[in-house]
């Protein structure tokens, strides 16, 4: 399962290869403190983003500060009624939840009833996950906090069905789990992180967590059309949900405080005339600035395995930045198939919020979200931010054919799935986001790529993209910069597969009666000499949501082998549990049966 960010920035960077017809000029006439001209202009780049890419209806509000310069609905929140989206309709605002989490985890800490350098356990005695790695670090609610905590990306059975247990239930599930990396040796993004936080609150405060988030949070915040659960008021204002031009199924999600929060751009301007006052709401100081200051600092920075990525107290602080160079404060949602792009400029307090109904905004809002706080800073200060120097695109080198050798083989690219790197005469090759690819190297170990657009073989280098070799940590891996977040491919070695392993292949299946999507077609097989686990992952929501998955396995005992790499979705294990009934393979709460032997 590829990240939002990840997903909307693949059909983003196609469609820039596209080339792009049309666009309204930006205004020239800006004013300062008026803001008719960018909302004017803005406005018009919603509408032909919408049209293009069949959004049925999207929210936006830019804050400067305490006041509240632009809010504005376009397109519809319910196209069969024809009821208009507005600056009160409630949209899902997925993982921008986390931030709101987090924000609750602080205020407990200053007022000392929890302390962020103590381990989980010391709140949530219940907590308890299988540990591969001797001598790590405690599981801090930091860790936690800033995605350090080395648990895996998401359990996903019961992550997206109609009833989903209660966060009690699914922390006692979690002691059938296992680390995917060392506590607080990498950032690995992670859903179960802000349950588990969740669970904390619960413990801490004593009451439900969506009861508590909106007594001690959105109530005294000022947010009353927001809630972490659906109530009938809520409900009357929830825009309906678009996939692919038609209207689909909303949803249920257990990872509720990751991502299940609901929210206006109304209910969420608040939110950020709260951070902008420093914690002051409605009167009342209800988180001192110093603490609210240490979210929006890096934490566990330095460490190699991330690559220079920086995050805060939930909070990105690295990959998104106006077009003038300076870095935002942001986070992205998406709760299948709503879409929420969160940004802000902490020093300037100018900061957006933009919600969709539909999963193809995606393809737009992050950049949409940038282009809104440019345009705001320099409405605000009545000139245009300062410039970075001007960066010239590296001019391409050539590299030996030997030295090119030395970089190919195969490498986990994007949750596991195995992909290569391979030499075609004096070039790198490789895909990436369904399209092939050549690299141009610019140094003796950096990369950008090229990529032929349609209408003939132009090939036209992509800046914004490196690929990078390096060995860290004895690892050997190519790092994808230019995204939100660096993606470390990681070179898989063969390795002799055990003999356990290889009685085990063949075809598998799950129960998926629950689940929103399905695993067809399973199989523990091999390719390339690299034991895999094949499978074509197929939504129950949507016809055109199919992708074959190939991820690759590395065996660590006769019973346990992980999923090979150190990004999103990677290093989780695979357990083979045998007996006279056959062959079990349990992986992320999904237990897959042999078929077809006797």
């Amino acid at each position: 399962m590829i990240p939002r960010w990840l997903v909307a920035f693949g059909f983003s960077f196609v469609i820039l290869l596209s080339g792009c017809t049309g666009a309204p000029p930006r205004p020239t006439d800006i004013t300062r403190n008026d803001y008719g001209p960018a909302k004017q202009y803005l406005s018009a780049i919603i509408k032909q983003d919408m049209a293009k890419h069949d959004v049925k209806g999207l929210s936006i509000a830019l804050i400067d500060d305490q006041e509240v310069v632009w809010t504005e609905g376009f397109g519809y929140a319910d196209v069969a009624n024809q009821v208009p989206a507005t600056a009160d309709t409630v949209y899902r605002i997925g993982s921008i939840s986390k931030v709101v989490t987090a924000t609750e985890i602080m205020r407990l800490a200053e007022q000392g009833k929890v302390d962020l350098d103590k381990a989980v356990t010391v709140y949530v005695p219940e907590f308890s996950i299988h540990n591969r790695f001797p001598h790590s670090k405690p599981i801090t609610l930091r860790a936690l906090l800033a995605h350090h905590s080395g648990l895996p990306s998401d359990v996903l059975k019961g992550m997206w069905v109609d009833h989903p247990v209660s966060l009690a239930e699914y922390v006692t599930a979690l002691r059938e789990e296992s680390l995917a990396s060392p506590p607080q040796s990498l950032y690995r993004y992670s859903n179960i992180d802000f349950s588990l936080l969740g669970k904390v609150i619960e413990n801490v405060e004593q009451q439900e967590f969506s009861s508590a988030m909106q007594r001690n949070m959105l109530t005294p915040v000022g947010m009353l059309d927001s809630s972490f659960q659906l109530t009938p008021d809520i409900e009357r204002r929830y825009a309906r949900a678009y996939r692919n031009g038609k209207e689909t199924a909303r949803l249920s999600l257990r990872d509720i405080p990751a991502g299940g929060m609901l929210s206006s751009v109304n209910d969420m301007s608040r939110w950020l005339r709260f951070i902008f006052a420093d914690g002051r709401a409605q009167g009342v100081q209800l988180i001192q600035p110093k603490t609210l200051h240490e979210m929006f600092k890096p934490q566990f920075e330095g460490i190699e395995l991330d690559f220079g990525h920086k995050i805060g107290m939930a909070w990105m602080l690295s990959g998104l930045s106006i077009p003038s160079g300076q870095p935002l404060a942001w986070h992205n949602g998406g709760f299948h198939p709503y879409q929420a792009h969160l940004s802000l400029l902490p020093e300037q307090k100018l900061g957006v919020i933009i919600l969709a109904n539909s999963d193809e905004a995606s393809q737009f809002i992050s950049k949409l979200g940038t282009s809104v706080l440019e345009l705001a800073y320099e409405t605000k200060y009545g000139a245009p931010p300062p410039q970075d120097s001007v960066k010239r695109a590296p001019d391409p080198v050539q590299i030996p054919h030997d030295e090119l050798v030395r970089y190919s083989g195969h490498y986990v690219m994007f949750n596991g799935q195995l992909g290569s790197i391979t030499v075609n005469g004096d070039q790198l090759e490789t895909s990436l986001f369904g399209r092939s690819f050549t690299l141009q190297p610019v140094s003796a170990d950096t990369f950008i790529p090229k990529a032929n657009v349609a209408f003939g073989l132009i090939s036209i280098p992509i800046d914004t993209l490196s690929l990078r070799f390096q060995t860290v940590q004895g690892k050997d891996v190519a790092v994808l910069g230019g995204l939100p977040a660096p993606i470390a491919f990681e070179r898989v070695r063969r390795t002799e597969i055990p003999n356990a392993w290889r009685k085990r292949m063949g075809k598998y299946q799950t129960d998926t009666t629950n689940e929103q999507f399905d695993f067809n077609e399973a199989e523990l097989t091999t390719e390339s000499g690299i034991l895999v686990f094949k499978t074509v992952l197929a939504s129950k929501n949507s016809v055109d949501s199919v992708s074959n998955a190939t991820i690759a396995l590395q065996a660590i005992s006769d019973h346990e082998a992980v999923v090979a790499g150190i990004g999103n979705g990677e290093g989780g294990v695979v357990r083979a549990v045998d007996s006279e009934n056959g062959t079990e393979l349990v992986y992320s709460g999904f237990q897959f049966t042999r078929i077809g032997i006797r």
